[in-house]
């Protein structure tokens, strides 16, 4: 079995016999305090696209942290997301 864990429990579940492995394709898992907005704006982006997902991410931001906050969260669910694919001219 493999799962993403959040790193507290790394261990726990290493001795368990359970693999860390990273989000594939449209599977994943997360824990944490901020898990449930970054997994959230995952999924809008992959259905809905960046802008809806910043939309979300801005609604549930902290006042007077809105741009730090959706930074930080493009900062860990963009290498998660499938690459861009360019325009046909």
């Amino acid at each position: 079995m493999s799962t993403v864990i959040q790193a507290s429990t790394e261990s726990d579940l290493e001795d368990a016999g359970v693999a860390r492995k990273q989000p594939k394709d449209n599977i994943a898992t997360a824990g944490g305090c901020l898990a449930s907005h970054y997994l959230a704006a995952w999924i809008i982006a992959r259905l809905e696209g960046n802008d809806a997902a910043e939309s979300a991410l801005h609604y549930v931001a902290p006042v007077g942290e809105k741009e730090e906050y959706i930074e930080r969260a493009w900062r860990n669910i963009t290498p998660y997301l499938p690459a861009p694919t360019p325009a046909l001219v």
